[in-house]
Parts: C-alpha cells; structure tokens; sequence
C-alpha cells in the first residue's frame, strides 16, 4: 500500500491537477476510458518486443488511474464512473500480464499467474464488503503492482539480461500480491468468526 504519508502529500497536488482537468472540460470517465486505450499500444509494442515503449506506455495508462481519481475527487461521481473505473483497472492489469506473455514467451505460465494474483487480491478484499468489514490490509495494491511492473520493465531494457530482471519483478508482484490476498484471507476469517 502507498504509504499515506505519501498519499498524504501526494493528494494537493493530484487535486489541483483534478480542478485543471475539470476546468479543461474533461470527465473522470473519459480519463479512464483514456488510460484503458493506452494499454493497447503497450501490448502492440510489447509484441513486437520493444519493452522500453511498452513500459512507457503502462506507466501512461497507470498515470491516467491516477488523473482519473484525481478529477472525480474535485468533481461529481458517479456509480456508473466507479464500476467502469474497477472494471478497466482489472483489464488492464491483466493486460499488461499478456503484454509480458507476448515478449517473454518463458514467462507464460507466471503471466497467468499474475492475473490470478491481481484478481485474488482484489475478490479477497471486496468480497466481505457485504458484511460491512473493512478488510484492508498492507499490501501491494494496485497502484502499487502497476508501477513495480511499469518501472521494472522500463529498468530492465537497460540491463544485459532483460529477461532476469523481468523474472524478478514479476517473481516480486505475484508472491506480493498471493501474500497480500492471504493475509486479507486471514483477517477476514477472524473478523467473520
């Protein structure tokens, strides 16, 4: 999890950025929508093998998240905008799991297991929502696997072995995410005693 201290000092400047888009017109729909359009480019570079314009356009697409939370903060929301938003992060996520499948054909099996572990980590949070507990724990959520697997991809085309630190850091987001769905496994089986 972003640490809040971070978010803490992070949130102004999102807001402000919020009003400028607001002011330009724009919705946290369309930003979203944006960002979802943007992971297609990555995969298209991705297939081709060039991770570097891959990486950039993931870190794009997770920069577009970002915007978009921003501007529904300052302006109104709407259930409409949270599910469209939830669903496209979920997509992306798993797209950026198939980029990687498109690029290091040795990885397919882990590119699977990416996807699994990004959802797991989301349905171990939110499935006890009915029951009104607040299952958070810390973790790597979203944000955080996006930009582990943005930067490190972009790091990697810089290394004489691109591939092993691929490995790592995919190694790195799958054991996070699986650990931080335990743990959320865990926290709920206690609190639903």
């Amino acid at each position: 999890m972003l640490s809040k201290k971070f978010r803490k000092k992070l949130n102004p400047f999102a807001e402000r950025i919020g009003l400028l888009l607001l002011k330009l017109k724009l919705t946290p729909n369309f930003i979203t929508f944006l960002g979802f359009v943007l992971i297609f480019p990555a995969l298209y570079f991705f297939y081709f093998k060039n991770i570097f314009l891959a990486s950039i356009f993931i870190l794009l697409s997770g920069l577009m998240d970002v915007l978009d939370g921003a501007l529904a903060r300052v302006s109104k929301t709407t259930r409409l905008g949270e599910y469209l938003d939830a669903v496209t992060d979920k997509m992306v996520e798993g797209l950026i799991f198939l980029g990687v499948g498109f690029s290091f054909p040795e990885f397919w099996p882990l590119a699977c297991l990416g996807v699994l572990s990004s959802i797991l980590v989301s349905y171990t949070k939110h499935r006890v929502d009915k029951f009104n507990i607040n299952n958070s724990v810390a973790g790597l959520e979203r944000a955080e696997r996006i930009l582990i697997l943005g930067f490190g991809i972009l790091f990697s085309y810089f290394l004489p072995d691109p591939e092993f630190f691929v490995l790592i850091v995919l190694l790195f987001v799958i054991i996070g995410s699986f650990t931080t769905s335990l743990f959320q496994i865990f926290k709920a089986v206690k609190l639903l005693k």
